[in-house]
């Protein structure tokens, strides 16, 4: 068969398939989102950490996420331009977001209150270490 030449239109059915997809793929890149790396994330998963350390005797508000500190920017979006739903697990981490009293003054502290969104951020990443 090979020396028929048949090879070469296997070759050549390879090749646009593989020009194909390469064109799919940049046709694309318009809708990935690209979000520019803010800040060091050990830190931030430090952050909430602490915070929901040094609120651990504090009760977190039964009712799905409402309650807890979050970052507001211009039209309602949070101040990095996303927002991650609330969820159920890891409850625990939630204590970072409370917000008490004393927290009213240290409001742009991330040791002390942290926004809901980077607490789910770091439940993400605990879930993919399978904690």
């Amino acid at each position: 068969m090979e020396s028929m030449g048949n090879f070469s239109l296997g070759f050549w059915i390879s090749t646009s398939c593989a020009i194909v997809a390469f064109v799919l793929l940049l046709s694309g890149t318009r809708r990935y989102r690209h979000f520019k790396p803010s800040g060091n994330p050990v830190s931030r998963i430090a952050q909430v950490i602490v915070a929901s350390l040094r609120k651990r005797n504090l009760q977190v508000p039964s009712h799905g996420g409402g309650g807890l500190h979050e970052v507001y920017g211009r039209k309602g979006e949070t101040s990095r331009m996303r927002r991650i739903l609330h969820t159920d697990d890891f409850v625990f981490l939630n204590q970072a977001a409370i917000i008490t009293p004393e927290d009213s003054v240290l409001i742009s502290d991330p040791w002390h209150i942290c926004p809901i969104t980077q607490v789910e951020e770091v439940k993400c990443i605990l879930r993919l270490l399978h904690v």
